[in-house]
């Protein structure tokens, strides 16, 4: 089994991400913006959180959605699209993916 780099699934995520119809863009979370307004760090990971629970990867993903789209839709999609893409890509188990 190989080893999984985690700049690697975030590039994946993103890429998933920014593909899903009516997805605008990835959005900082609230520490991201703390960080940057207070410390003026910028996060390579905007938009993306990773952890681990008992039960696999939790990923918390923050993103601004088209103006009219059907957030609970977009959000499913999102889900569903991230779900599939790391469990063909990496063999991951995932937990739960937020939006």
């Amino acid at each position: 089994m190989s080893v999984v780099n985690e700049e690697d699934i975030i590039s994946n995520i993103k890429e998933t991400v920014l593909n899903t119809d009516g997805v605008s863009s990835l959005t900082e979370n609230l520490t991201e913006q703390l960080s940057k307004s207070i410390l003026g760090i910028s996060s390579p990971n905007k938009g993306i959180k990773i952890s681990k629970d008992k039960m696999g990867m939790v990923i918390d993903i923050f993103v601004s959605i088209n103006y009219g789209e059907n957030i609970p839709e977009i959000s499913w999609n999102i889900q569903e699209n991230v779900a599939n893409t790391l469990k063909t890509q990496f063999q991951l188990n995932i937990s739960k993916i937020d939006i």
